[in-house]
């Protein structure tokens, strides 16, 4: 009986250490990674910032920069713009939980969707990136707006 208590106070007392250095570990913004890069989005005169991840259809979006594109409200849960040309998504995730700030690209469309409203997992939906700052002046945005998409050198 000693001995089972013993064991049960062993695991419980290793339990609590991982759970004190899990907690303790530094967390890491996810708009940091080394191949990540940073967007400004310029429209009506603010200015947002997207971190793009390192993925095949996100080197895509990249390479098209400079864009100037037409965003508009869909469904009061996001902003869509088509692209001028289709990405291509290699081996780009192409499932996504799209969460407000979230950057994706909707591949039956060809569109670009930037979320200001939390969403349900979605197939076809390729995460792209994070919007870091300017999310709600984005969401505010009414009807059709100018939006400028460059790359922060």
């Amino acid at each position: 009986m000693l001995l089972k208590l013993l064991r049960m106070s062993a695991r419980l007392f290793l339990r609590a250490v991982f759970l004190v250095l899990l907690t303790s570990l530094p967390v890491q913004d996810a708009a940091a990674g080394p191949g990540d890069v940073q967007v400004r989005l310029l429209f009506a005169g603010q200015e947002a910032r997207v971190v793009l991840k390192d993925t095949p259809a996100a080197r895509g979006l990249c390479a098209l920069l400079p864009l100037e594109l037409t965003f508009e409200d869909y469904n009061a849960t996001e902003k869509i713009a088509v692209l001028p040309k289709r990405l291509s998504i290699g081996e780009s995730p192409t499932i996504c939980d799209p969460e407000p700030g979230t950057l994706a690209y909707f591949i039956p469309w060809g569109n670009l969707a930037i979320f200001y409203r939390d969403f349900r997992l979605s197939r076809n939906l390729v995460p792209l990136g994070r919007v870091v700052s300017g999310l709600e002046a984005l969401g505010s945005m009414q009807g059709d707006f100018l939006l400028r998409m460059e790359r922060v050198q």
